[in-house]
């Protein structure tokens, strides 16, 4: 398993490589290395890689009433000892109703600026921890608003950020389903566990039967002076098949160490680990974020 993981973060390292001075880029990346303090009260190294699509108007599927969007996300959570473990790659994308046009100066358009915006994500993919003993198929369909922009400051973009586009700021309802697989050579190591530490499954979900969750996010940052941001969000998910919830918490300070804040210094707690584990664990990090 720890060949896996090398494997895996010089598979993203080469990506990034590869990636970092291109001009136009199809996708976001953000790469956080970090030192954890485990459930289990350890010292271990984390790293959390996140790729996702980056919006971009030629890429968008438009109609009279719908715009829709589709790209790869991926996400990967690793670490030594009994850190947070998982895995998450998958077509993710949104279509979303055309909002009332503007009809001020004989305009006649889509008034995509000040209007609420109601968009419908969708994805299908995998998740799983790294031991991809029961991985997940699983479909999403859900919910998020936009908020009208309001106003535009020239000299300060970030306060130009509408609700909802805002990566710091946004909420979202979302009904999942699939099926839990069951591929560990041991049925005994599968399912809940009475094991200790942030890397255990202690999902009531079991393999080999299908799943469906209602899951609810929300996130909403605030920026402390111009350098630094403190994201504070939360999960939940309603597990429909057993009757159970799950969370997980995060309070997040970011401290930009450059003006395009591509490089910043992450000061994280969390609480619970989220899908597809669900461990009702603690854990805190402290690392390196780079974002391109």
């Amino acid at each position: 398993m720890k060949k896996i993981k090398i494997l895996l973060v010089c598979l993203l390292l080469t990506i990034a490589k590869n990636f970092a001075y291109a001009d136009e880029l199809p996708v976001s990346t953000e790469i956080n290395l970090s030192l954890l303090k485990t459930e289990l009260k350890k010292d271990a190294l984390g790293l959390i890689a996140k790729t996702v699509p980056k919006l971009n108007e030629s890429a968008y599927f438009l109609t009279d009433k719908m715009v829709g969007y589709l790209g790869p996300t991926v996400e990967v959570h690793t670490g030594g000892n009994d850190s947070y473990e998982s895995i998450l790659a998958k077509v993710s994308g949104f279509m979303m109703p055309t909002p009332p046009k503007d009809t001020t100066d004989g305009k006649n358009e889509p008034d995509f600026i000040r209007s609420w915006l109601h968009v419908l994500p969708f994805s299908l993919g995998i998740e799983s921890d790294t031991t991809f003993d029961t991985p997940v198929v699983l479909a999403e369909f859900g919910w998020t608003p936009i908020g009208p922009r309001t106003k535009i400051d020239p000299n300060n973009l970030d306060h130009s950020e509408r609700f909802g586009l805002d990566p710091t700021r946004s909420f979202g309802l979302f009904a999942q389903a699939g099926y839990k697989f069951n591929q560990a050579s041991d049925a005994s190591q599968t399912g809940t566990t009475n094991s200790q530490g942030g890397n255990t499954d202690q999902s009531s979900e079991k393999p080999d039967k299908a799943i469906a969750r209602i899951k609810a996010e929300i996130r909403y940052g605030f920026n402390i002076a111009d350098a630094i941001q403190f994201i504070p969000s939360a999960t939940g998910w309603y597990d429909i098949q057993n009757s159970v919830t799950y969370y997980k918490i995060e309070s997040l300070m970011r401290i930009n160490l450059v003006n395009d804040n591509k490089y910043s210094l992450d000061l994280r707690y969390n609480k619970g680990s989220g899908a597809p584990n669900f461990n009702k664990g603690d854990q805190f990090s402290t690392g390196l974020t780079i974002r391109y």
